[in-house]
């Protein structure tokens, strides 16, 4: 994740330090609030989309002469959440699209990517060393990064249940871990 420290100070209220854990949308925009106590904490306006859709919507808009536009769009969110980037390979044109945006948005507001991948196999994930480089280069610049190591939220009851590995056994069961 990148920009985490800035998301954080909107999402949660200073009194619980707390995460945003509900969405929901009011004039086009998506605001994300604090489940983490009663009171009402502080909102933040953004854009939640997984890095396949961002890419096939720049890729179409590319495609139909309207990529002005789009970057538009995605620059102008206050934050702007990418999620799955690495779950599915991005091509070449994907991949200088999504520098583009990411040149546009740098030093401009705050990012909250996710990846399954290392930063050292971003050359794989956009099949280039250099544009992968060049993104880094631009996230990581005024970055607080988080490594989150461990079971599967998704898979907890999995577990318990013992139908699943976990990060602390040898099983040589898929998805225990992250």
């Amino acid at each position: 994740m990148t920009g985490l420290g800035r998301a954080c100070e909107f999402a949660g209220a200073p009194a619980c330090g707390g995460a945003a854990r509900t969405s929901f949308e009011r004039g086009g925009l998506r605001y994300w609030q604090c489940g983490a106590c009663a009171h009402q904490c502080s909102l933040i306006s953004g854009t939640i989309t997984t890095a396949a859709n961002l890419i096939e919507k720049l890729t179409k808009a590319h495609a139909e002469g309207r990529l002005e536009e789009k970057l538009k769009l995605y620059t102008a969110p206050r934050l702007l959440i990418v999620d799955e980037i690495g779950y599915l390979p991005i091509d070449r044109v994907g991949a200088n699209l999504f520098f583009q945006l990411i040149s546009r948005r740098y030093e401009r507001g705050p990012m909250i990517l996710t990846s399954n991948q290392s930063f050292g196999a971003w050359g794989e994930v956009f099949g280039d060393r250099i544009i992968a480089t060049a993104i880094l280069d631009r996230l990581l610049h005024h970055a607080v990064t988080m490594n989150i190591r461990g079971n599967s939220y998704r898979l907890k009851d999995k577990l318990k249940a013992g139908l699943v590995g976990s990060h602390h056994d040898n099983s040589s069961q898929p998805g225990g871990e992250i």
